[in-house]
């Protein structure tokens, strides 16, 4: 089991997926292993810029990208800040014994405001165990 917390608050006002900084590592004793992800994700933010503004928010694997977890959190169909927290649960089979890397990313989803993560230093915490089969 291996656990990692991050409360650096990033910003970001581009749909390209940027690095949340929540981030940990685990090496697997059996390829048939799987590995269970458990997120928790401190606040996040979309500001007021525009009505459309949403949190993107996806899971990936080294460098592949295995789960969305959101397109729109913190919709609103309007102008209006939001802010809220999210507990996410993914089982992979990385069909490996080497060093794997868990992370998020986020994105914004309409580039006209911004979206953040772990806002004014929330923490965000991954675990991830490894389930022998």
């Amino acid at each position: 089991v291996v656990q990692s917390i991050t409360s650096t608050e990033v910003t970001s006002s581009s749909t390209s997926y940027a690095n949340t900084g929540l981030s940990a590592s685990i090496t697997p004793l059996f390829a048939t292993s799987k590995i269970l992800v458990m997120i928790n994700h401190g606040t996040m933010t979309k500001s007021s810029g525009v009505s459309t503004n949403r949190v993107m928010l996806k899971l990936v694997r080294d460098s592949t990208d295995i789960y969305v977890f959101g397109n729109g959190l913190l919709y609103t169909a309007s102008a209006v800040q939001n802010r809220g927290t999210g507990a996410f649960t993914y089982l992979d089979s990385p069909a490996t014994t080497s060093a794997v890397t868990y992370k998020t990313q986020f994105a914004n989803g309409d580039a006209g405001a911004e979206v953040q993560v772990q806002t004014n230093g929330s923490p965000s915490s991954i675990i991830l165990m490894e389930i022998a089969v």
